[in-house]
């Protein structure tokens, strides 16, 4: 029970917080009336059972619970909900009522004054009661702090595009930043995963100072001397290598590369 109300709550704050300051959201039943009214019957159906559908789902605490505790929709699921269906209405439903008339001039007349009321009721976007510091996203896609952390570390050099040696991390790294460039394709990586090391070193296409490098890093098969590990990224022009295994770096450590920082899970390596 205790769940439920902090659903009804969190309902009440979001309509509280889109349509508080927001006197607009007051021609969304205007406009069921309208289109009930003066629309065709399969205007009628869509818009109204639309409406019956957001009450028994995104205004249902019971269903809003659910969408919550498995999906971790926020108030974001609400208001894409909320403003797509409710202005989508409202448009239709003024348009309806400025062709309510054959004659030009009483949709002129009609036209003007339904675009009076939208401005009137209506608070543009740059202005609220809050100014708020409206600026690009600068982590679209949510990544975690250790990747932006990476990020950071990669680029202290100021290495345009530098390549990295890494695992799958850096399939959910690229998202955030796509200006690294993989020493390994996804094609590859995926072969990777799914072969073991006897079945891969038997690839004709792949070359033999590939598969010495995949060995190391992919398969930890580390009996290649480091030194030539070293000389094999190096001339594959690989930038920077991403540990996170001790052993790994304990086999790094015996090469004149070094660690340039690192995180909670990770090592980045320069290669020198």
């Amino acid at each position: 029970m205790e769940n439920l109300n902090e659903t009804i709550q969190f309902l009440i704050q979001s309509l509280q917080t889109y349509t508080g300051n927001n006197p607009i959201w007051i021609l969304y039943p205007v406009a069921l009336i309208l289109i009930w009214f003066l629309g065709k019957k399969g205007d009628r159906k869509l818009f109204i059972g639309v409406f019956v559908t957001e009450c028994l789902t995104i205004f249902n605490p019971f269903v809003v619970k659910v969408l919550l505790d498995v999906f971790g929709f926020g108030t974001r699921f609400v208001r894409f909900l909320w403003i797509i269906v409710f202005f989508i209405t409202i448009g239709y439903a003024l348009t309806l009522l400025i062709f309510a008339s054959a004659k030009t001039g009483v949709r002129i007349l009609t036209g003007g004054i339904c675009l009076a009321l939208i401005v009137t009721l209506g608070i543009p976007v740059f202005r609220g009661t809050e100014d708020f510091p409206y600026k690009k996203a600068t982590n679209a896609y949510f990544v975690g702090q250790e990747i932006l952390d990476l990020s950071s570390i990669i680029h202290s050099e100021g290495i345009e595009q530098p390549r990295i040696l890494s695992d799958g991390l850096l399939l959910v790294y690229r998202q955030y930043d796509p200006d690294v460039r993989s020493y390994v394709s996804r094609r590859i990586l995926q072969k990777i995963e799914k072969t073991s090391e006897e079945k891969f070193m038997k690839k004709k296409k792949i070359k033999d100072w590939m598969k010495k490098i995949v060995a190391v890093y992919y398969y930890h098969d580390y009996s290649l001397p480091a030194e030539e590990f070293q000389s094999l990224v190096r001339g594959s022009k690989v930038d920077y290598i991403i540990s996170a295994t001790p052993e790994l770096d304990e086999y790094l450590s015996g090469t004149t590369m070094y660690v340039l920082g690192q995180t909670e899970n990770y090592r980045v390596w320069k290669v020198v």
